[in-house]
């Protein structure tokens, strides 16, 4: 690693500290699935670590690394936060160091770099203590390690790369693909030998067939319930079941096509883009007929209210047209841009073909896209709902055949243009991420005041972490002893009393009996309000 390297890196620091100073990471509050982490936290620090019965990622290797920061600095979501936060700059540092060894030039690395870090979904949940970052920080690592192994640096590497791997298989079960995408490799490039296959695959396996037979002991959790229901689904409804995938996975793609734009290369041939495209927007169209928006706001990171407020009843941010025409977009540029990969694979196949099967290639980038080929059909096949944030882990390999063109050939007269693209990117992040804390902080300041005028947790309406984080253990306990599964995707909701209720706007039913104030970045500083009502 040169200077510029070192010069590079430097900025990427500066820009992560410049981020935590506009938008420090404090807060009292869950954001998103994290107050199911963070209950895992407190039973791992108590000594008496079991699954979640709400968490379908295994978890462990994020939870064991929160459970560090709150041993060391003490418990609260500001630690958890700034525990996901130290992942997410070791995860940029990564990707830029795995960039450089696939031979993407200092420039590129750097600009690939900044944009997976100004990306809205990754600003958001490195603030968060959900799993994402966490996992993508592992996998980085994991794949670093491989190609170092897999360019002759020393078969330790692959050993290292072993252990990453375990560690991303107990955050996210997916991790264990990075296992099959290096012996991939190995075989595909003829460096196959069973002293690195061994390397590669030995602690991943270790781990896995131990945790496999350890969660066998243990009771079957509520989110199992709620996927067999879903498999049931699936198979009495499979039309109605692929339809609603398709459209779930459809309105997915809107922010990460959007944060491809520094990228975008045209197609040699645009007609090739009209089938996905037409495919895209049909479903496009559909979701905005019923809905009337095209970044819908439940379980995606970016929503037409700014960052995702769970099942809270938020306001819109600007005109609904904007929001259209940005939906539309992001899945026009996602189009072009997976067009021109296919292109460039189609000349890779074509190139291989010419110089004979049996002269396999030896670019270790191949472990980058075989992983990401296998993680695509985890979450695009097996997974029964589909959020944005679920992209995340494959943006790096969509990113990486656009990185290594640009430093191929030499381009340096758009590299001002794509980072220019960059710009309102970053700006949506920080402003975007600044709201969601303000507006979050004083939504769950609002509902403490309700508490604290004698409501009850279970009588407040304050969004899905509220709930996850005050009566989801007691909707479980009211399912299992009462085997009434109608809530069996949102248990909190058995054990629900709507006396009160935490909103942006007025709610039928309901009277005002109070208003908290709160300024948004994103609309230039104008006053809100958070609505406290209760039920007439």
């Amino acid at each position: 690693m040169g200077l510029v390297d070192l010069r590079n890196l430097g900025m990427v620091l500066f820009g992560f500290v410049l981020t935590l100073v506009l938008v420090p990471p404090v807060r009292t509050f869950p954001m998103d699935d994290d107050w199911v982490y963070s209950q895992s936290v407190k039973g791992l620090l108590a000594g008496a670590y079991k699954p979640h019965e709400f968490a379908e990622a295994l978890a462990l290797g994020h939870i064991t690394w929160g459970a560090l920061f709150s041993s060391i600095f003490g418990y609260s979501y500001t630690i958890l936060s700034i525990a996901t936060l130290t992942m997410s700059i070791m995860g940029l540092v990564l990707f830029y160091l795995l960039m450089r060894h696939l031979n993407v030039g200092s420039t590129q690395a750097l600009l690939g770099t900044a944009l997976l870090g100004c990306n809205p979904i990754y600003v958001y949940l490195s603030y968060s203590f959900m799993t994402d970052v966490t996992f993508l920080t592992y996998m980085f690592a994991a794949c670093l390690c491989y190609v170092r192994g897999a360019q002759r640096y020393g078969q330790y590497w692959f050993w290292l790369g072993s252990l990453a791997t375990a560690l991303a298989y107990l955050t996210r079960q997916i991790g264990i693909f990075v296992v099959l995408a290096a012996l991939l490799y190995l075989w595909w490039s003829r460096k196959w030998s069973w002293q690195s296959a061994l390397a590669i695959a030995a602690i991943p396996v270790l781990v896995t067939t131990s945790y496999m037979l350890w969660e066998s002991t243990q009771p079957e959790r509520m989110v199992f319930m709620y996927l067999d229901k879903m498999k049931g689904y699936a198979i009495s409804h499979p039309v109605e079941y692929a339809i609603n995938n398709a459209g779930n996975i459809t309105m997915s793609l809107a922010t990460p096509g959007l944060c491809l734009l520094p990228l975008l290369w045209r197609p040699r041939r645009p007609i090739l883009v009209i089938p996905l495209l037409g495919f895209l927007l049909t479903f496009q169209a559909l979701y905005f007929r019923e809905l009337g928006t095209m970044l819908p706001g439940l379980g995606n990171v970016v929503t037409d209210g700014g960052f995702t407020m769970g099942f809270a009843i938020t306001s819109p941010l600007w005109n609904a047209g904007v929001w259209v025409a940005m939906g539309i977009i992001g899945v026009v540029i996602f189009s072009l841009y997976v067009t021109t990969c296919v292109e460039w694979a189609r000349d890779w196949l074509r190139a291989q073909k010419q110089q004979g099967w049996r002269a396999r290639s030896d670019n270790p980038a191949l472990i980058l896209y075989a992983l990401a080929i296998t993680v695509a059909a985890a979450t695009f096949i097996l997974t029964p709902v589909h959020f944005d944030r679920y992209l995340l882990p494959l943006l790096p390999a969509l990113m990486l055949p656009s990185l290594q063109r640009m430093s191929n050939e030499n381009i340096h007269t758009s590299h001002t243009r794509r980072w220019l693209l960059i710009i309102p990117l970053a700006l949506f992040s920080v402003v975007g991420m600044r709201d969601y804390m303000a507006h979050a902080s004083v939504r769950w300041q609002g509902a403490e005041q309700l508490v604290a005028q004698g409501a009850r947790y279970n009588q407040v309406v304050a969004g899905f972490e509220w709930m996850g984080e005050h009566t989801y253990a007691d909707g479980v306990k009211y399912i299992r002893q009462t085997h009434d599964m109608s809530h069996l995707d949102q248990p909190a909701l058995a054990v629900l009393d709507p006396a009160y209720a935490v909103n942006d706007l007025p709610q039928p039913g309901y009277t005002q009996v109070g208003a908290l104030p709160y300024q948004s970045w994103l609309e230039g500083g104008r006053t809100r309000y958070i609505l406290l009502l209760k039920r007439k």
